[in-house]
């Protein structure tokens, strides 16, 4: 019987792999199974300044609507260009530190709190164009 010998460099880029994957997440305010309608998009140009998404195009005033549910709740972001790297947590990426989003792979960001906090920087110093979709819970069904 062979016994497997893992190194510390392999597990590093396991562990490293698994963190950079985009993780579903949950709002327990709302029932993920409800129907998301697609409401907005816009493309953005990243470069080598951190760029945040258009708070007034995911978070549309609308006079006769509850902030809460007329905002987006989701985003889908692919960036055909470049590569770019992010962060959600409001900080500032950099060219060589932040979750990479690869040419052409579609990242789904969840949750106002994410989207809002979303930053993004070019990770080779190329402009990159990112298309970016938003959705929100819809009383409408598929």
């Amino acid at each position: 019987m062979k016994k497997i010998v893992w190194s510390g460099i392999v597990l590093l880029g396991i562990l490293t792999a698994y963190l950079a994957t985009p993780k579903a997440q949950t709002n327990p305010q709302f029932n993920t199974t409800q129907y998301r309608s697609a409401f907005a998009k816009e493309q953005i140009t990243v470069s080598t300044v951190s760029k945040a998404l258009t708070s007034a195009v995911y978070n549309p005033t609308i006079t006769d609507a509850n902030p809460t549910t007329s905002r987006a709740e989701f985003a889908d972001i692919e960036c055909d260009t470049h590569a770019v790297r992010v962060w959600t947590t409001g900080d500032a990426p950099t060219a060589s530190i932040g979750i990479l989003f690869n040419t052409g792979s579609i990242y789904l960001i969840q949750g106002y709190h994410d989207i809002s906090n979303f930053h993004a920087i070019s990770a080779d110093g190329s402009d990159a164009a990112c298309n970016v979709q938003y959705y929100r819970f819809s009383t409408n069904t598929p």
